[in-house]
């Protein structure tokens, strides 16, 4: 099994609890022409990717070689995700399948999270 660093450790805590405050108040919005679940609270603003999302199909056919070498090293995205924005700023993005520990995609460390962990 692998280890767990501090940083995947703080990521999955920050994966809870924003799933915890959208369980407490969701809301849907039309983005890319579906429905998607959000969460507002300001300064935060969260979106949830389930594989139900119109807009998370499979990757398009590749257009160029680079794209083609992406496609095979990612075949595909994991089924859930969570984007984080604080104050206009993107500052987690993390995707995970089931209950295993997950992907960080980006992590932008700072006072915002110790902020939302916080929050009741």
């Amino acid at each position: 099994m692998a280890k767990v660093t501090p940083r995947q450790r703080q990521a999955t805590e920050i994966r809870d609890k924003v799933l915890k405050k959208i369980k407490e108040d969701p809301t849907h919005e039309t983005i890319s022409e579906g429905r998607v679940v959000v969460w507002n609270q300001p300064p935060f603003y969260a979106v949830l990717g389930t594989p139900f999302d119109r807009w998370r199909a499979e990757y398009p056919t590749p257009r160029n070689y680079d794209e083609a070498v992406l496609i095979n090293k990612f075949p595909t995205r994991p089924p859930y995700s969570i984007e984080l924005w604080y104050e206009d700023r993107k500052v987690f993005f993390f995707e995970w399948v089931g209950e295993e520990l997950g992907t960080i995609v980006s992590f932008r460390r700072g006072g915002w999270e110790q902020k939302l962990l916080s929050l009741t």
